[in-house]
């Protein structure tokens, strides 16, 4: 099946179809607020702060009661910081609880990495995932997410390597 060639949007502060860029690519917004970077050297802060608390027997002492206290999801609160992930949404309730700076990293979003590139590729770029997404409209529900991925790995690569 063939797709006819979206037309090109020149707008250069278009931004990127949200409903074709999946959780691996976009920081979703919920109750705990957006997803934010967070950097090794933040992760053993957080970690060495809790041993602290552990020493000085003040609260929270252990991951579980530092769960607890942000109100998180225990597994997600144990995959962040006994894994390689690089994002959470639990970062500034983290940072509130333990009273310690959050990581030092510079957020960018989405359209900020769309704006430092030169027009014509920001053109083309939106202009292929309008068209994506279009065609990936018109699936069964149940195909659409496995493409939503794949276009999000693409564009994650893409921005990694640009």
């Amino acid at each position: 099946m063939t797709f006819p060639p979206p037309e090109v949007n020149h707008k250069a502060s278009a931004a990127l179809p949200s409903d074709v860029l999946s959780a691996s690519y976009v920081a979703k917004k919920d109750s705990k607020g957006a997803a934010r970077e967070m950097t090794p050297e933040w992760k053993a802060l957080v970690l060495a702060k809790l041993a602290e608390n552990k020493r000085n027997k003040q609260s929270p002492a252990t991951l579980a009661e530092l769960t607890r206290r942000i109100n998180a999801d225990k597994r997600g609160i144990y995959v962040t910081f006994k894994t390689d992930q690089t994002t959470s949404k639990y970062v500034d309730a983290i940072c509130s609880v333990l009273e310690i700076d959050p990581p030092l990293t510079k957020p960018t979003s989405d359209e900020e990495k769309l704006r430092a590139l030169p027009s014509e590729r920001q053109a083309l770029l939106i202009a292929f995932v309008s068209g994506l997404s279009e065609a990936i409209r018109a699936l069964p529900v149940e195909q659409q997410r496995p493409i939503r991925t794949l276009i999000a790995d693409f564009l994650r690569d893409f921005f990694k390597n640009h």
